[in-house]
This record gives C-alpha cells, sequence and structure tokens, in this order.
C-alpha cells in the first residue's frame, strides 16, 4: 500500500495529513526518508518511523457513539473540557471522530482508526446523509423550508438542506428535520438563524442508516462488518453521482 494509506490506517494521521507528512520529509521508511507519495510499503516487512517512532497498522476499530452534550468532538483540548473519546476508554486505541457535533449538539457520532473511513464519512463529495432533529424559535413556514432546500448563502458558499420538513409546532417553536451532507460548522445552526429561526436544541438524529435509539448518552457500539461495508459502499455511490452531477462540496 501507499505510504499515505499506511499512516492513515495505523492511525497516525488522516491520509491528507499523512501527505503533508511525507512532502515534508518527516517519515522514513527503512531507515530512508521519503517524500514520494507513491512509495509502497509492506506493512509486514518494512519499517516506517514517524516523530521517533516505528509506525504499525492497528486493527481497525469503528464505534458509533450517542453523544450527549457538554462535551466536545476532538481528541484534545486546551481547555480542559470533556471530550467525546472520553466516553470511549483506552481500549479502542487511538481514534478520533468523523467530523464534529458541536459542545450541545447530541446524537450519532461515528469514530474510528481508520483515516479513509473517516474522509468518506465527512467529505461532502461522498454524499453521505446527516439526518437532525431541531427545535427552533418561531413558526417555520413552507417558505421556510423551501428556502433551506434551495440554499442559504453562508460565508463558505451556499449551504443547502437535502431535505427539510416540518413534523410538528408548540406555540412560538417548531421542530424541524434537515437532512444534509455538506457538514460545515455549525452548519444547522447557521442555517436557521438565517432563516430567523435560531436553534433552541440540536440532535443528530441518523448518519446513512445508523440511528443511536438504543444507545443512552454516553455510550458506543462497535459497528459490524456489514455496516462499515454498506457506508463505504453508499460513499462510493455518492461519489459516483457527484462526480455525474458535477456536484462537488467543500471539505470540512
Amino acid at each position: 500500500m501507499r505510504i499515505s494509506k499506511f499512516l492513515s490506517q495505523a492511525g497516525v494521521v488522516s491520509r491528507r495529513q499523512a501527505e503533508v507528512l511525507v512532502r515534508a520529509g518527516k517519515v522514513t521508511l527503512n531507515g530512508q526518508v521519503i517524500t514520494d507519495l507513491g512509495r509502497q510499503v509492506n506493512p509486514a516487512e518494512d519499517v516506517v518511523v514517524y516523530d521517533g517512532r516505528r509506525i504499525k497498522v492497528q486493527t481497525k476499530v469503528y464505534l458509533l457513539l450517542h453523544k450527549p452534550a457538554g462535551c466536545i468532538s476532538a481528541v484534545s483540548d486546551p481547555w480542559d473540557r470533556k471530550l467525546v473519546t472520553d466516553f470511549i476508554g483506552e481500549q479502542a486505541g487511538k481514534i478520533y471522530p468523523a467530523g464534529r457535533l458541536d459542545y450541545q449538539t447530541t446524537g450519532c457520532l461515528l469514530l474510528s482508526n481508520d483515516g479513509d473511513f473517516v474522509q468518506q464519512m465527512i467529505h461532502p463529495r461522498y454524499m453521505i446523509p446527516k439526518t437532525y432533529r431541531v427545535l427552533v424559535k418561531g413558526i417555520v413556514t413552507p417558505t421556510v423550508l423551501e428556502l433551506w432546500q434551495r440554499g442559504v448563502e453562508l460565508e463558505e458558499g451556499v449551504a443547502q438542506a437535502d431535505q427539510a420538513a416540518l413534523l410538528y409546532t408548540e406555540t412560538d417553536r417548531s421542530v424541524v428535520e434537515i437532512i444534509i451532507h455538506q457538514g460545515w460548522k455549525r452548519q444547522i445552526r447557521r442555517m436557521c438563524l438565517a432563516a430567523g429561526h435560531p436553534v433552541i436544541s440540536l440532535c443528530r438524529v441518523q448518519i446513512a442508516f445508523l440511528t443511536v435509539q438504543d444507545l443512552a448518552e454516553g455510550d458506543y457500539r462497535h459497528l459490524t462488518a456489514e455496516e462499515v461495508e454498506r457506508l463505504l459502499a453508499l460513499a462510493q455511490w455518492g461519489v459516483f453521482n457527484s462526480n455525474q452531477e458535477g456536484t462537488h462540496g467543500s471539505p470540512v
């Protein structure tokens, strides 16, 4: 396998970050500094060293966490806030979240030490749908739903819902379901605010076909091999359709 893929599968960094490290001459292969991204690695025989330590391919781990509010989707934090990885423990090895749910957002979050898998779950060109249930201020009208599906102008460009539906209203609040695949920072909150409906609470209820209905907040489970294969198949279907339609979102 290529050196960048080896580093990502070892859980060192993502594939993209691995390419940066290799180009910068930070990685050695059998004692020699390499900068060629095309160099092949035999995990059983070759010695790869980064940051003074030998890198070995780890057993791949794929987890689904029911993220609670009050923690961040990261593996470290300078302010010592609670991390999503704190719920996993040491047994899972070095893993990192596939994308982010902000501090107060709850729901489905994937974590893995497989860099390729993580990239395919978060990059919009793979079109993995994420479903959010959102409680907002005000009564959402059909015009607002159409606006979200047509697209709202944000700093990065046009933020567009794949689907938006009103579930119910209560006094001066509405509960809506919004499906997106872009995944920009705080995208749902910003889309709702741009339409005049600030978010009160936000939960990601589904990633593709996965839900956390059977998991209490803070609990997680390992994905089955069939679930991983199905997610990767959806990603390949998504990138094919993205290429066919010329729909290339910005990276998360």
